[in-house]
C-alpha cells in the first residue's frame, strides 16, 4: 500500500504505481542523507542563494529525517498534454506536484529517472518555502543533481541557471502559471499562480 495518496493514480498501471512508490521512497532516502551531509548548507546556498529564511530551512531539514510525511506536497497524476508535454510540475499556490502519466508509464522500469524528477520538483518546493521570490533558472534541476552528487560541467550549470521554466497550464478549473520539466524525458519544475476566470468567460480544456 502506498504511503502517499497519489491523486489520479487510476491512470497508472499497477507496475507504474509500484515504480512511483519506490521512486518516492528513494527520493526521501536521498533527502534524509542530504540533511546530515556536512555540505548541506553550502549546497543549499549554491542552488537557492543566501537570502533564504533560515528557520524555514531548519524545519525542512528536520522534516527530511522525520518518519512523518506531512510536509510533502500533494501529488497528482495528469496526462502529458495537460502538462504541456512536461514530465512534472510544481504549483506553489496549491502546494502540489503534478506528474505526467506518460512519463511514468514510459519509465516504469527506470526508478532512477522518476526519482530525478521527484527530487527536482521537491527542489522547487524548497525554493518556494525558504525564498520569497523564485530563484532564477531551473533550481529544481540543479538541486536534484547536487543532492545526488552528479557532476555537472560549468557549461551545464550556466544553462540550468539561465533556463526559464515558467509557463501557463490549463487544468480545467483554472489557469496556473507553472515551472516545469519540459520534455517527456527531461525534468522541469513548475510553480503556479492561479487565475480564476470571470463568470461566463470561455475556458478551453
Amino acid at each position: 500500500m502506498s504511503r502517499v495518496d497519489f491523486v489520479g493514480s487510476e491512470l497508472l498501471t499497477d507496475s507504474g504505481i509500484l515504480t512511483l512508490d519506490r521512486a518516492l521512497d528513494q527520493a526521501l532516502s536521498i533527502l534524509a542523507d542530504f540533511a546530515t551531509d556536512e555540505s548541506f548548507e553550502q549546497k543549499i546556498i549554491e542552488v537557492f542563494g543566501d537570502q533564504f529564511d533560515t528557520q524555514k530551512l531548519d524545519e525542512l531539514r528536520q522534516n527530511f529525517t522525520s518518519s512523518s510525511l506531512d510536509w510533502l506536497p500533494k501529488f497528482e497524476i495528469r496526462s502529458a498534454d495537460e502538462l504541456n508535454g512536461a514530465n512534472a510540475a510544481f504549483a506553489a499556490s496549491n502546494n502540489r506536484v503534478y506528474l505526467s502519466q506518460d512519463f511514468i508509464s514510459a519509465n516504469s522500469s527506470d526508478i532512477n529517472k522518476i526519482t530525478d524528477v521527484i527530487l527536482e520538483e521537491l527542489g522547487h518546493l524548497i525554493d518556494s518555502t525558504i525564498n520569497t521570490e523564485d530563484t532564477p533558472g531551473d533550481e529544481g534541476e540543479y538541486f536534484s543533481s547536487l543532492v545526488q552528487d552528479k557532476e555537472l560541467s560549468s557549461e551545464a550549470i550556466d544553462v540550468i541557471k539561465s533556463e526559464d521554466d515558467l509557463f501557463l497550464l490549463n487544468l480545467g478549473q483554472s489557469d496556473v502559471l507553472s515551472e516545469s520539466n519540459q520534455s517527456l524525458y527531461d525534468d522541469v519544475e513548475i510553480s503556479f499562480r492561479a487565475f480564476i476566470p470571470s463568470p461566463g468567460l470561455a475556458q478551453s480544456i
